[in-house]
């Protein structure tokens, strides 16, 4: 528990860190959002930084691996499902660089059937490693189980439910700027 909270807090602490520069950089090279013409026209908002999820996630992984967050299968799994979305989102910018259009990303169709898939084959994998114990949802307070509770094949729409609404809101609120 402690090295999750580790992880996280030097995480953050080295993207907030590093951030301005990143975004620094990306705005003398000129990769940036264009305005979308079905939207309000915000001419503010031209050459916005984008593809910054790069380094984001590039930073927790670093970071993973310092603390062998990479040494289990579950940690391999997180990590993957993250780079997964990461590569996703790359696409997606850099389709839109590369038409400099913000409407030739990809569909929204084809972000969900990615999302799904990568859904999927982390639910998969938590199963293959974790059994029956993975549907067992614990309630901790001060290091002790309080309450648990199995929600049996709840697990796998709840699951799917959680990864893909955390992707999407992420991609909502990253959209917003």
């Amino acid at each position: 528990m402690i090295d999750l909270m580790i992880i996280s807090l030097l995480s953050f602490g080295i993207t907030l860190f590093a951030m301005p520069s990143i975004i620094e950089q990306l705005q003398r090279a000129h990769i940036g959002q264009y305005i979308q013409d079905d939207g309000p026209k915000h001419a503010s908002k031209a050459q916005t930084p984008t593809c910054a999820g790069i380094f984001i996630v590039s930073i927790v992984i670093v970071v993973l691996l310092m603390y062998g967050g990479l040494q289990s299968y579950t940690g391999l799994l997180v990590a993957a499902v993250m780079l997964g979305h990461m590569l996703m989102g790359a696409g997606d910018d850099l389709s839109k660089l590369l038409n400099k259009n913000n409407n030739l990303g990809l569909s929204v169709k084809a972000k969900l059937v990615i999302q799904a898939l990568l859904a999927s084959l982390a639910l998969l994998g938590l199963r293959y490693t974790m059994g029956d114990a993975m549907t067992v949802i614990h309630i901790p307070v001060n290091q002790s189980i309080i309450w648990q509770v199995d929600i049996g094949w709840l697990y796998y729409p709840f699951g799917f439910f959680m990864i893909i609404g955390s992707s999407n809101a992420y991609n909502l609120s990253d959209g917003l700027d």
